[in-house]
């Protein structure tokens, strides 16, 4: 009461201000204009009461390993710290006993990790070139003329370069550009079976880490084997690992009737 209409773009920040504030709450939200009243008109987002439903199951393992750290919340716990386990093996039942016999299954509930095993094989080149870089460069210009290049102003022997594109089209055969020159120097490293072990390791971990997830790690590491083949040093890395060997095992079929009279 007693003030001007607002423009259309303020009622539009509005909005979207509203639905910023609110982006968890709201699917869809209007202001319109009903004569001296800004009526809003919205619809809220439809919350999943369906939560997904955990059927009885085990926890087993999901490859063969020493187990080291068992957490549960649900189900029996049939495997402690230490313990070998082989692939598909029984960690946390979701069977629930009473003495001797079953008397009702779960969804067991944890985590299990487990020190496992892998052997990575890396193959080193006898002779390979390093890229040393230095912090020294310089600006000059580049001119490309039918795929040849030619390089101005630039004072290191050996560089690497930025370019940035004054002159560059597809009608013609003549690109021009401001380059940015950085000083590296090419050295050639030889390999041979007795010094190969730290480039070995360093290559072997890269790969392995590609397969770990962000709790899982590397507990130790050792070369097994090294070999010369042709230009080539072959290593065979032996790695022991802590990971996540959680699986699960559904038992929403089996009948507890017929286990107990079994296990009679």
């Amino acid at each position: 009461k007693y003030r001007f209409k607002i423009s259309y773009n303020k009622k539009e920040k509005i909005k979207q201000k509203l639905l910023e504030l609110e982006k968890d709450r709201l699917e869809w939200l209007e202001i319109e204009e009903t004569g001296t009243k800004y009526i809003i008109k919205l619809e809220e987002k439809k919350k999943n009461t369906k939560e997904n439903k955990c059927l009885p199951r085990n926890i087993i393992a999901k490859k063969n390993a020493l187990i080291i750290n068992i957490t549960a919340s649900e189900g029996e716990v049939r495997k402690k710290k230490n313990d070998y386990v082989e692939k598909g093996e029984v960690i946390i039942s979701g069977f629930i006993h009473n003495k001797e016999k079953v008397v009702s299954k779960k969804c067991s509930v944890g985590k299990v990790y487990g020190e496992t095993w892998y052997k990575i094989i890396v193959s080193v080149p006898k002779e390979k070139t390093i890229i040393k870089e230095y912090p020294d460069k310089n600006y000059g210009i580049s001119i490309n003329i039918f795929n040849k290049e030619y390089n101005f102003l630039n004072r290191f022997k050996t560089s690497k370069k930025n370019e940035y594109n004054i002159i560059k089209s597809s009608f013609t055969p003549i690109k021009v550009s401001l380059s940015e020159y950085h000083k590296v120097i090419y050295q050639k490293k030889k390999y041979s079976l007795k010094d190969i072990d730290k480039e070995a390791l360093l290559l072997s971990t890269k790969k392995i880490n590609k397969k770990l997830s962000k709790d899982e790690s590397i507990i130790s590491k050792k070369i097994l084997k090294k070999r010369e083949k042709n230009s080539r040093i072959e290593v065979e890395v032996f790695f022991k690992i802590k990971e996540d060997i959680t699986a699960y095992q559904d038992i929403s079929n089996i009948k507890i009737e017929e286990m107990n009279k079994k296990e009679e």
